[in-house]
């Protein structure tokens, strides 16, 4: 089978598709027929090695998201079966759904939504898993207001989905030209970073600032987060830890948040993708021999939504 495999830490340079042996499932185990793979801002970190503490054994597989059917079974698996159609969200440490086929733990997948595709599909695990586990960190309540910071990108959009579904109010920021995109997918106020004062936007009454900041974008743009946060708010990034001066101007806790397969978690998002309560954005389709050239687009920040690869 293929597989694209990293081969040295550094530029999409050293990413090859390679002939690789067709996996086996261990214990507790499924082999997967990919159907597609998303690509995500974290491919490309780990690629270059700029995740401090995050080891991968090289030549490694990315991918930690995709959709696909079940081609073989692990000893112990008893709960799915050959040629059901599942989604996961992949351990980033291990090898993952670049591949024509991939081998998941079963407690890293559950039975895809039957009403999207396998591109819309697999564009939706890790944002709605990471924006979930994120706010009930968060202990996000109903009427809260939250700020979405990089509301069009592969998991800022699934943010604000997910955020609306727990009855929060939603602010949330992308370019000019995604303004109306934001409120397309749920968001009560779009507003553009490179234009509107976001502190001030987002004054409520004699109250200032939001209750939760969702950073998925870090750098500069944190800034307006940060100036947003009313007082003893909190501050969640899915970037880099949280400035902790600029929090303790606030009085406000905050965290960096790394989303974890979960598969109870999966099978919530599958039933909200299910409703059409949770909605795919894909960017483009490309296929596999493209990982590398998906990846520099991915990086560059302008990417609308979740590039999709294709065996």
């Amino acid at each position: 089978m293929r597989a694209i495999r990293l081969h040295g830490f550094g530029g999409v340079d050293q990413l090859k598709l390679d002939d690789v042996p067709v996996p086996a499932p261990g214990p507790g185990e499924v082999r997967i027929k990919v159907g597609a793979a998303a690509v995500n801002p974290i491919d490309w970190k780990i690629r270059k090695g700029s995740i401090p503490g995050l080891n991968v054994t090289l030549p490694f597989t990315p991918g930690c998201e995709g959709v696909g059917t079940i081609s073989a079974l692990g000893d112990g698996v008893k709960d799915y079966q050959l040629g059901q159609r599942v989604w996961g969200f992949a351990d980033v440490t291990r090898s993952g759904w670049y591949a024509e086929e991939v081998v998941m733990p079963v407690d890293n997948i559950s039975i895809a939504p039957p009403k999207l595709d396998d591109a819309q599909a697999a564009s939706m695990p890790v944002g709605a898993v990471t924006a979930r586990e994120a706010f009930e960190r968060a202990n996000l309540q109903a009427a809260e207001r939250v700020l979405v910071i990089g509301g069009a990108g592969s998991i800022g959009s699934l943010a604000i989905q997910v955020a609306r579904n727990m009855s929060a109010w939603v602010y949330a920021t992308a370019s000019g030209r995604n303004q109306e995109f934001l409120l397309e997918i749920g968001a009560n106020r779009a507003l553009d970073y490179e234009k509107d004062d976001i502190a001030a936007a987002t004054k409520f009454g004699v109250e200032e600032g939001v209750d939760v900041v969702f950073d998925a974008v870090g750098g500069a743009a944190a800034e307006a987060g940060y100036a947003a946060l009313k007082e003893g708010g909190r501050f969640v990034s899915i970037v880099a830890p949280p400035d902790e001066a600029k929090l303790a101007a606030r009085k406000a806790t905050g965290f960096m948040h790394r989303g974890k397969s979960d598969a109870f978690q999966l099978i919530q998002a599958t039933s909200l993708a299910e409703f059409q309560i949770l909605r795919p954005n894909v960017a483009e389709i490309l296929r596999l021999g493209d990982a590398a050239r998906a990846q520099a687009m991915s990086e560059s920040g302008h990417v609308r939504g979740k590039l999709i690869l294709i065996p």
